[in-house]
């Protein structure tokens, strides 16, 4: 099967497992890098347990990879927090958004979930967007709760955006005042096939909550095709991280709205007010392409590219930047095809997406 345990030898134990737990002996678990909270898929909300136990340290998992397995892994207290070590070195910290990117999508077959949306349903909202000039740039914010409806002790917000992909790009994903701290992990990644935009983002252990309602993310968007027609964004399965580790999906008052439009050429003048990470463009590509990022201060800044098994490729910057919107060109000749990541640390930020090399 897929769930294994093993002996202090090496050699397999029996296991028993429910959705929720797993029966553990001789005190060794199989983690399977990147599946963060033990459900047996990987999604957006694995990003929660990195913030639900950043910081965390226990016992490293020897021989540890990237590499979609059942790795044996001696028990942390708390047990959870074993799991949120996906990549094995024994923290828990910004390096195990590596194995989520990596793995995105992965799910162990026995019992794995039969699609997300009917694994968290399709709380939500719509929004129908009037049609704007080619290079028009758009801000979408996701705002969760109410006055009426305040929300507590919340550390992060996941959620899916389905939206045309011949008329939007998405540019950079960002935390929203009630949410960013100036501290956040996040996460984005496109699922073409599907047209959709899955996020999420959060604050770590040490942080002080958020509480009451506001808004939690803005979705940075460029039209890059002729709106003839309007186009209908669908944001669903949104989902909020609490302090202990669990996920709750929210019924509070949900609102996706567009900020006044700015045109493109004037993008790069405007004050930053959060740190943002772009996708690379183009993407797919053959062989080079640019990444775009944002720093609303001066910081230190590390921008790395990884493969799928989260080994460095290279680093494109290592250097103290000013404040403002910077571009760092990938040239990937001599390189496999296949997917790959980047990652930008500035300051106390981190965030990793994924791009797609094809020749």
């Amino acid at each position: 099967g897929d769930l294994i345990a093993y002996d202090a030898n090496g050699a397999s134990l029996p296991v028993t497992a429910s959705p929720a737990s797993v029966q553990v002996v001789d005190g060794l678990l199989a983690v399977w890098p990147g599946d963060t909270d033990n459900n047996r898929l990987v999604d957006e909300r694995d990003v929660f347990m990195l913030g639900a136990y950043f910081g965390e340290t226990g016992p490293s998992r020897s021989g540890a990879s990237a590499t979609w397995a059942g790795q044996p892994a001696a028990m942390w207290a708390p047990e959870a927090a074993t799991y949120a070590d996906a990549t094995g070195d024994g923290k828990v910290d910004q390096n195990d958004l590596l194995p989520v990117g990596a793995n995105f999508g992965r799910q162990r077959s026995a019992g794995a979930s039969a699609g997300h949306a009917g694994k968290h349903g399709a709380n939500g909202a719509q929004l129908e967007v009037a049609p704007f000039p080619l290079g028009t740039r758009l801000q979408l914010s996701v705002t969760v709760g109410s006055a009426p409806t305040p929300l507590a002790d919340v550390l992060g917000v996941a959620a899916r955006l389905q939206l045309p992909l011949s008329f939007f790009a998405v540019r950079a994903v960002a935390g929203g005042t009630f949410l960013d701290d100036g501290d956040l992990i996040a996460f984005s990644t496109i699922l073409e096939g599907e047209e959709t935009l899955a996020l999420a983002l959060t604050r770590k252990s040490t942080s002080v909550p958020a509480q009451g309602y506001g808004e939690a993310v803005v979705i940075d968007l460029e039209v890059i095709g002729d709106m003839t027609q309007a186009a209908v964004l669908n944001l669903y399965d949104v989902a909020l991280a609490l302090p202990d580790g669990q996920t709750q999906a929210t019924e509070a008052a949900l609102s996706l709205t567009v900020a006044t439009p700015t045109a493109a050429e004037d993008a790069g003048a405007e004050l930053l007010d959060a740190f943002a990470l772009d996708q690379n463009y183009p993407n797919p590509f053959n062989p080079q392409t640019t990444i775009r990022y944002g720093l609303p201060q001066a910081s230190s800044v590390r921008l790395t590219v990884y493969d799928v098994l989260g080994r460095e490729v290279i680093r494109l910057v290592d250097d103290e930047q000013a404040a403002g919107w910077h571009e760092a060109r990938f040239d990937a000749r001599g390189l496999a095809s296949g997917m790959y990541l980047y990652r930008l640390e500035a300051g106390a930020f981190t965030e990793v997406r994924r791009m797609v090399l094809s020749q």
